[in-house]
């Protein structure tokens, strides 16, 4: 079944595509889900490429940028794919994705959900008066 599934998702992958990924932790282990984004018939499509723990001995159990770009490429390559396939990232505002920006030459589209929450905080500080009465 993963071989049927890898053709289809092969044959239906474009040339260039962008990734958005994101990662948690429970407990000790650290899990990765990583999507294709890309445009199809005039539609943006969006297919799941891998949910998994990231384990890397090799590296210290913070799974660094090196890491998660090793990930990728190991993910990208059954489907005949490579990192150089990838036209952008999308993901949030952490340092790693960042740096895995910044080391693969990929624009990050980052959540800007953060950057909202601080604007709205700061314009909402001129009401704290109002806002804190009872």
């Amino acid at each position: 079944m993963c071989v049927e599934v890898l053709r289809v998702i092969s044959g239906y992958l474009p040339a260039e595509f962008g990734i958005g990924f994101d990662g948690w932790t429970f407990k000790s282990e650290h899990y990765v889900a990583v999507f294709a984004a890309f445009g199809h018939g005039g539609k943006q499509e969006i297919v799941p490429l891998a949910m998994v723990p990231l384990l890397d001995k090799e590296h210290d159990p913070h799974h660094d940028a090196d890491a998660h770009i090793t990930f990728l490429k190991t993910i990208l390559k059954p489907m005949k794919r490579y990192i150089e396939c990838v036209r952008f990232l999308v993901g949030d505002n952490c340092s790693g994705k960042s740096s895995i920006s910044t080391k693969l030459g990929t624009p990050l589209v980052a959540c800007a959900s953060h950057r909202l929450n601080l604007a709205v905080n700061q314009y909402l500080e001129t009401y704290a008066g109002i806002l804190h009465k009872r």
